[in-house]
């Protein structure tokens, strides 16, 4: 990366990070990023729980961003990625831990029918005890630079 100013833990000035309690990663600045609370069921998946989380993208985000909730879009032609910490199951519902690096090819598709969709994956992990959503857009027609920009901000994944 010729030209490009870096900072401490090799971030460059055209990253920002987000972060979710323990989970911090870069998010180039030419990304959407938007917080997120959440207590209704269609997105938590628990009855009576909130989350609280973040969506970035490769375009802009409205408020309400996350899945299922008024704001999500996920366009054809952009790539988003979605984290949350998941809230509390049950003790017998323990995530995978996962060491940093991750990479998309950690995440599994999300099944549709009886094809699993070629645009939607997902990775449930623990870290430091608590568990984990990380849900990966990648549009049909999404442009090669914002694949790529995608695998280097799941790739900055790490544990604070």
């Amino acid at each position: 990366m010729a030209g490009v100013l870096l900072h401490a833990h090799g971030r460059s000035a055209r990253s920002r990070s987000a972060t979710v309690a323990a989970v911090r990663f870069d998010v180039p600045r030419r990304f959407g990023r938007r917080y997120f609370s959440s207590c209704r069921y269609m997105v938590t998946g628990v009855r009576g729980t909130c989350v609280r989380g973040v969506v970035v993208a490769s375009y802009p985000l409205r408020p309400n961003p996350e899945i299922a909730a008024a704001g999500a879009s996920f366009r054809s032609a952009g790539v988003a990625l979605e984290l949350y910490r998941a809230p509390w199951q049950g003790p017998d519902v323990i995530a995978p831990t996962i060491q940093p690096p991750v990479s998309l090819a950690d995440f599994h598709s999300v099944s549709r029918g009886i094809r699993p969709s070629t645009e939607q994956r997902e990775l449930f992990f623990s870290v430091k005890g608590a568990n984990y959503w990380a849900i990966a857009w990648v549009g049909s027609r999404a442009a090669k630079s914002d694949r790529d920009a995608l695998a280097s901000v799941v790739a900055s994944i790490r544990i604070d």
